[in-house]
């Protein structure tokens, strides 16, 4: 396996990527008001990944995994 020592930029990247203004609110983190208004619109009978849990879980079991979540989305 070969290693790159000092790669060549071709391409000036500032002059194709527009700055945009703003964005700061991007890199806050969430509140748990926050998550836990994706939760409560959450709905039941739909499952937001491929592990199959769905709405209805989360609703019923939320006082069990929330913290779970909050430490989730702050790790995030």
């Amino acid at each position: 396996m070969g290693v790159t020592t000092q790669p060549v930029m071709l391409f000036n990247l500032e002059s194709m990527i527009d700055p945009s203004e703003g964005l700061e609110s991007l890199t806050e983190l969430f509140t748990q008001l926050e998550i836990d208004a994706v939760i409560r619109h959450m709905p039941r009978d739909k499952a937001p990944g491929p592990d199959g849990f769905n709405g209805h879980f989360l609703k019923t079991c939320w006082h069990i995994v929330k913290h779970d979540f909050y430490k989730l989305c702050s790790d995030f």
